[in-house]
């Protein structure tokens, strides 16, 4: 259960921007520290199953073919992954199609607008707004 303390009015404009730019570094250090170590995570369970495919594969490949070895299974492996993985993202493309990034770009603006507009209603109206990543980088637009 959350304590709820009353709210103290700021004295100062110079207050409120030192509170401000406190929480705004407060924010960007704990998103910087989820980011780095979501990735960190992502990319260590990424090796680990990668390795483990590509040593099974080629130990798999090396009983099949018993002329080769499994130097020159990694190397077929290696060039057959570029191979499939060029013709993957060539598939894909087709499939999604290309797409306009100026149009994606007002997309996110006219995305950015609402919300803003839904925030400047909702502190109108006296509610208490939850404040989203992107409140944050409009923050620091300001600033």
């Amino acid at each position: 259960m959350a304590i709820c303390m009353p709210r103290r009015a700021l004295k100062t404009g110079d207050e409120a921007e030192a509170a401000r730019s406190r929480l705004r570094n407060q924010c960007r250090k704990r998103i910087e520290q989820e980011r780095s170590k979501k990735k960190s995570l992502q990319i260590e369970r990424f090796r680990v199953s990668a390795a483990g495919w590509w040593q099974e594969t080629v130990q798999a490949e090396a009983q099949n073919a018993s002329n080769l070895s499994e130097e020159a299974i990694g190397r077929i492996l290696r060039e057959e992954w570029e191979e499939a993985k060029l013709k993957y993202e060539e598939d894909n493309l087709k499939q999604v199609g290309e797409f306009d990034i100026e149009q994606m770009l007002a997309l996110e603006e006219e995305i950015r607008t609402e919300q803003s507009v839904r925030h400047d209603t909702s502190e109108s109206a006296g509610q208490n707004p939850t404040i989203t990543i992107d409140d944050v980088n409009r923050m620091e637009e300001d600033t």
